[in-house]
């Protein structure tokens, strides 16, 4: 089980990576009911008589995860997405690439947290040199977006800059909404 909703962004973005991604867009919505996550990419794609065995946890791509012998991610995920009635949808083009929305209640109890999106931000950015990630984060009317390619850089001062300007942010929606 994934305890924290950035745990399964940050997996299906390793998804991605793994499908041979070269740009990725992360869009999580949140308002007062709802967390809506989007995530899309141009990688390989699924075939279509796989896309229907996505969710089955007896299922993984042998030639991407030679040490597995079952995928677990994506059937956690829509477990996840039924215990609390939430839902989670794939679209994928082979060639094309893919793209998922996940939808779910943020009151029902059983939802997990966001989680450290400072953290996600940031190992995700550091997962390929390769793949231009653009990260959108959208909390009722505020926003704000980080592109990696404008961020990253060869000196490592980047991380610690990137981790407080987005925990800055997040601060300033959370006070914005206690008032």
């Amino acid at each position: 089980m994934h305890f924290y909703l950035t745990d399964a962004i940050f997996d299906l973005v390793q998804n991605s990576i793994e499908a041979d991604a070269t740009f990725i867009v992360i869009d999580i919505v949140e308002n007062d009911y709802d967390y809506d996550i989007f995530i899309s990419d141009n990688g390989k794609g699924i075939e279509k008589d796989k896309l229907d065995k996505v969710f089955n946890p007896d299922t993984t791509e042998v030639e991407k995860h030679k040490n597995r012998k079952f995928g677990l991610g994506l059937s956690f995920i829509k477990h996840q997405c039924d215990l609390v009635n939430g839902k989670i949808e794939i679209d994928s083009i082979v060639g094309e690439g893919t793209s998922i929305h996940i939808k779910l209640p943020k009151t029902h109890p059983d939802t997990p947290p966001m989680g450290d999106i400072a953290g996600l931000v940031t190992e995700i950015f550091m997962l390929s040199d390769d793949c231009e990630i653009v990260f959108n984060r959208y909390l009722n009317d505020k926003k704000y977006e980080i592109i990696k390619s404008k961020i990253v850089s060869d000196d490592m001062k980047w991380v610690k800059n990137l981790k407080e300007y987005i925990n800055q942010f997040e601060s300033s929606i959370v006070e914005i909404e206690v008032k």
